[in-house]
């Protein structure tokens, strides 16, 4: 991510999405693993070298990631990634976690 000419790290999370589990010990099948690796896969070629822009941010979730709506150039980084299907939508706290092994 970067703010004018200065490059940084941020620890965030998207709001309202679930990606799937990427660790040997959270994943619940070899499916959901290899759709993390695709996932991390396509948000690195969607934002690497591009400007993100934090465009509303809903507070910090419970591991102290700051929820944002994240675009790059112009575009909802969300929308894209959900319509690729390396995303789902997801209310945390008010619907099941989605199953990635289906």
């Amino acid at each position: 991510m970067s703010i004018g000419s200065t490059a940084i790290a941020a620890i965030f999370r998207l709001h309202g999405v679930d990606a799937p589990e990427g660790s040997p010990s959270r994943a619940k099948c070899n499916r959901e693993r290899s759709r993390a690796n695709d996932a991390r896969y396509a948000v690195r070629t969607l934002t690497m070298g591009k400007k993100a822009i934090v465009k509303r941010s809903h507070g910090v979730d419970k591991y102290g990631r700051e929820l944002v709506d994240l675009s790059v150039d112009g575009k909802d980084i969300t929308i894209t990634l959900i319509a690729r299907g390396h995303l789902k939508r997801w209310r945390y706290g008010h619907e099941a976690k989605p199953d990635w092994c289906r």
